[in-house]
Formats: C-alpha cells, structure tokens, sequence
C-alpha cells in the first residue's frame, strides 16, 4: 500500500512539473521562428543540404539559382549554388539558397515567421520601428524592390551576417537572412545586396 501511494505521489510530481514546464518548452518553440542574424524554421546559416532536409524534410522546389532575384536558373550560370524551396505557395515560402552544399541566404514571405519581437512578413513598417528603432535603410538598385531595411548593422565585409527587411506597400513583404558574399561568381544571388 505505502509503494502504491509513493508510486502515485512519484507520478503526481512528475506530472505536475511537465504541466509547469509545458508552457516553456511551448514558448521555446513559437515565440519565434526567426532569429535575427542566424535563423528561419531552426536552419542557420552554414547548415547543410543534410541537415536542412533533417529538419524541414524535402522542398517542394529547387533550383541553381536564386529564387530572390529573378536571375534565370541556368545550369551552370552560378556554379555550386542551388536554391530550395518550402511552403504551399509563393505567399507562404520559405526559401534557402546553398553555395558549395551550405545555406548563404535565406528568407520568407510566410506571415507565420516571426522574430522574437514579433516582426516578419505582413507587419507594417511603422510597428518593425517601433520593436528595431536601428533599422537602417538601404536602397535598392533600378528594377530591385523598392526599399528595404537591415535590422542589424549592415555587411561590409565577406561573411558578415545581416538581416533585411523588404518593404512593400509599407509593409514587409519578405524577411532575409544571409551571410555577405562579394564574389562576382555568386553574384546573381546576392545582387540585392550589392
């Protein structure tokens, strides 16, 4: 009887810390789905190809060129980049783009991501302001989207890490995160930023 009774107590502990300690582990996983500078849905950046399919399975789409620039997917026209894509439409994508087999670039239209502070694609650039009041602007070349913002001190050298925010219609239409590349080799990947 008293093993019984300490079973249960033993059991009852138990679940009252996983009931205590299930709203954490929720919190860890929605509180936001990109991290500034490193992250979207749990890929950084450097991840590769292995582990991207490890964590968010096959892409609905690839390619060897960048879905973010309109450049035409030649074969061979960017040696060793690809680009895959997840997600139900061009609306909610996510994409990655892979140079040498590791993910350089990233980003989303989804309005499912977010930060931690709550921005991502559909927030108004008045409210991106007010949570990253160091957003700084950056323009785009003729026939580029029409403005965007680094949230974090832009790239100036290779390998500098960044995130933008592009900006539609006062809103941000896509979020972006990389890792700066200079080379005139990638270059169709990574004009946005040049």
């Amino acid at each position: 009887m008293r093993r019984s009774l300490r079973l249960l107590a033993s059991i009852g502990f138990l679940g009252t810390c996983c009931l205590l300690l299930a709203p954490l582990a929720a919190s860890a996983d929605t509180s936001g789905r990109i991290v500034v500078d490193k992250s979207i849905n749990g890929v950084r950046l450097g991840a590769t190809q292995a582990s991207v399919k490890k964590v968010l399975g096959r892409p609905r789409s690839t390619a060897h060129c960048s879905v973010f620039t309109g450049c035409s997917p030649v074969p061979g026209a960017n040696p060793g980049t690809a680009s895959w894509t997840y997600g139900p439409s061009q609306r909610k994508q996510t994409s990655y783009v892979f140079i040498k087999g590791r993910v350089a670039l990233m980003g989303t239209f989804s309005s499912a991501e977010r930060t931690n502070a709550g921005v991502g694609p559909g927030t108004s650039l008045t409210i991106a302001r007010q949570r990253y009041p160091d957003l700084a602007f950056h323009k785009f070349p003729p026939g580029q989207p029409p403005s965007g913002y680094y949230m974090t001190p832009p790239p100036t050298k290779m390998g500098d890490d960044f995130t933008m925010l592009v900006i539609a219609r006062g809103k941000v239409d896509w979020l972006e995160i990389g890792r700066w590349n200079a080379s005139p080799k990638y270059v169709c990947d990574f004009s946005i930023c040049s």
